[in-house]
């Protein structure tokens, strides 16, 4: 399994909060689809020099999410129900959600194919009401997250019945310095412009990089860990 390791510094004068954020997989979807980023992964950094060293470890191994809750995927959106699955980039799954009146069942994920040549995960969702979900007060909600010894990264959108999703799997990050509340969901298109993306180009062979946070206050990023 590939792990990133990513080195976080400080220059500013006062200590900061950042916070990481999964910026792929990126789904393949239609520009009316809104969405969210959750992540409970932060570092609150000391101003240099500091002799504390302070990193993030992901190992790229990502579960596929369906979920449930009373609330429509947006910043108050709470998981009452979901299923997890570890994936892979080439694997097809087939996510089922479920509407009836007088019932919340949650939805489950089922495996369709194992593998093709895409190197593509893809997620196709069954036939349901999506009309009734708010009569029902019972919302769907489709993913992907990246669990690691720091805490969780994730995605997620309000899905469409009978839709196919095609997810690209090749990782990117944010640090992200900014104001959120940690397992709360944020729009995605507010996480950028504040953030430093690192992908796979920033790593050195051994899949390391360092972020620091500036006396300017912008970013900057280069491979390998911080210089001793």
């Amino acid at each position: 399994m590939t792990v990133f390791n990513i080195y976080l510094i400080n220059e500013l004068p006062d200590e900061q909060t950042v916070y990481g954020f999964l910026g792929t997989p990126q789904p393949d979807l239609p520009t009316t689809v809104d969405l969210y980023y959750s992540s409970n992964v932060l570092a609150t950094l000391p101003p240099q020099p500091s002799p504390q060293q302070n990193v993030w470890s992901f190992g790229v191994a990502y579960f596929l999410y369906a979920t449930a809750g009373v609330q429509p995927v947006g910043p108050a959106y709470v998981p009452q129900s979901s299923d997890a699955q570890l994936v892979n980039a080439d694997q097809l799954w087939k996510a089922n959600y479920y509407q009836a009146t007088g019932q919340r069942r949650g939805p489950d994920l089922q495996l369709i194919q194992s593998e093709d040549a895409s190197g593509v995960l893809s997620v196709q969702t069954n036939v349901y009401d999506k009309g009734a979900e708010g009569i029902n007060q019972w919302y769907a909600g489709l993913g992907i997250s990246l669990p690691s010894s720091v805490g969780y990264a994730r995605q997620l959108w309000s899905p469409d019945p009978n839709q196919f999703y095609s997810i690209q799997t090749t990782p990117l990050f944010y640090v992200y310095k900014g104001s959120y509340v940690p397992k709360t969901y944020i729009l995605s298109t507010k996480i950028p412009p504040q953030a430093q993306a690192v992908q796979a180009s920033n790593l050195d062979d051994q899949g390391r990089c360092t972020v620091t946070l500036n006396r300017n206050g912008l970013w900057s990023i280069a491979p390998g860990p911080p210089a001793v």
